[in-house]
């Protein structure tokens, strides 16, 4: 599992493929030149698409979008559903870097944004951990959630589910990621090749308090 600017990771695999062992890449856009190698995904474009419908229904006049300084190919992926939903219903939307491992920094990045762009009607956090530092920052300066702000998130892990509100979120197939990839490495051992190039888990919408 790969991050890091794009070309850094296809180098990154281009030299562990030069090891000659064959290889399962989780969370990375397919290389179709590659040999002996499987790509494992989930649909996080397609979970970010059916996150945005529920967002482009409630009307926002103003929506932010939270992603980490540091790139991985799901987040791309979620922010492309996000913005091919939200462009096409015309809604206004800024995308805020910040490092996600810092919770001041988050903070930060969203104090500046709404300074410079007004209170938002929504709050993506392109990843769980993203979304609950936006709502607690939030709800400490006094904004309501959902009423003021809806807020949303993504991935859903089982270590979320003591957290409390409950996000509006999509959930990943975390633990089928790891056993499908094992399971592939497995079969590649035993046949002498993979038995599929590429593999997309689907994802599950979840319904939380968060989003009115």
């Amino acid at each position: 599992m790969l991050s890091g600017r794009i070309a850094q990771r296809r180098r990154y695999l281009d030299q562990v493929l030069a090891s000659g062992h064959p290889v399962v890449v989780f969370q990375e856009k397919p290389g179709k030149t590659l040999t002996d190698c499987c790509f494992i995904n989930q649909d996080d474009q397609g979970g970010a698409e059916t996150l945005a419908l529920k967002i482009v229904a409630r009307n926002p006049k103003r929506v932010f979008i939270l992603t980490p300084q540091l790139q991985w190919h799901a987040i791309e992926a979620r922010v492309k559903g996000l913005r091919k939903v939200l462009d096409k219903h015309k809604c206004n939307y800024q995308i805020i870097s910040s490092d996600e491992n810092r919770q001041q920094s988050i903070q930060q990045a969203l104090d500046a944004a709404m300074a410079t762009h007004g209170r938002p009607d929504v709050v993506i956090g392109t990843n769980d951990r993203l979304a609950y530092v936006a709502y607690r920052h939030l709800t400490d300066n006094g904004h309501r959630v959902p009423e003021d702000i809806g807020i949303t998130g993504f991935n859903a892990f089982d270590t979320t589910a003591a957290l409390l509100p409950v996000l509006e979120s999509v959930q990943s197939p975390a633990y089928t990621l790891g056993q499908t990839g094992g399971a592939a490495l497995l079969a590649r051992l035993e046949n002498g090749r993979f038995e599929f190039d590429t593999l997309v888990l689907p994802v599950v919408p979840v319904t939380g308090t968060t989003l009115r």
